[in-house]
């Protein structure tokens, strides 16, 4: 699927070249072509490189953006020619939160408060996930760890969006909650130059577009946390602290 889709996007999108896919038992696996540069979060994490912090986020913004001309008629997942031939429907994203939210992972590292927070949102749920605008390309893990940026002429400059195996169609607002994850965690520039680029295209502008990122974000968390093994404690643990984070938004 990855393949395929690079393949269809590469005119629009920076992406990788597949050279060729392979199988070694029992994963699949591709050879890409060689992109210069590191990945936005291994320069997040160097103090004295973030002088170019609201610019690097403005970029990213712009870079959701042209997953919006990639338009679909409808939600859903594709197959292995990067097809869309699986339709998902905001009921099925909130069967999965329940199912995530009984899982006995869940029920015994989540404190009490925020499985009771869920519950009452997913009661809420489908007022939450009324999405007007219509379903465009979901890259699925929007995040720094999966965009390399570059220097050129001593500025950086993102060179590729990488990693794209949870790719779908749906709404920005998945991958837009997906980056804005972290703005706790970074200088306001982080967000700030971010949301600039999407609202200046009408995007990311209302208190309801708000709610519905940090709803998807709690939905995509929690699966992450009922994915994660007992003895993954550090994981989980800072998994149950964005999840607080999410909830305060909501």
């Amino acid at each position: 699927m990855e393949t395929a889709l690079l393949g269809k996007i590469e005119h629009l999108i920076p992406v990788p070249q597949v050279l060729k896919t392979l199988y070694i038992q029992p994963y699949w696996c591709s050879l890409l072509t060689f992109e210069q540069g590191i990945t936005l979060s291994a320069l997040l994490l160097n103090a004295a490189e973030r002088k170019d912090l609201y610019d690097l986020a403005y970029q990213s913004g712009r870079l959701l953006l042209s997953l919006q001309a990639c338009p679909y008629t409808y939600a859903g997942f594709f197959n292995e020619k990067a097809q869309l031939a699986a339709p998902f429907l905001s009921d099925d994203l909130i069967n999965h939160g329940h199912v995530c939210l009984e899982s006995d992972i869940v029920r015994t590292i989540l404190p009490i408060k925020q499985q009771d927070h869920l519950s009452f949102l997913f009661k809420e749920g489908k007022t939450l996930l009324e999405i007007t605008h219509p379903p465009s390309l979901v890259h699925g893990d929007f995040d720094p760890s999966n965009i390399l940026v570059r220097l050129e002429k001593d500025e950086w400059r993102i060179g590729a969006l990488l990693d794209w195996e949870y790719a779908h169609a749906g709404t920005y607002l998945q991958d837009a909650a997906n980056w804005l994850r972290w703005r706790h965690h970074l200088p306001i520039d982080y967000m700030a130059g971010f949301c600039d680029a999407l609202q200046e295209k009408g995007l990311l502008i209302n208190e309801a577009d708000w709610q519905t990122a940090a709803f998807l974000d709690v939905l995509a968390l929690l699966d992450l946390l009922n994915r994660t093994r007992p003895h993954q404690l550090v994981r989980a643990n800072a998994l149950c602290t964005l999840i607080e984070e999410r909830l305060q938004d909501l």
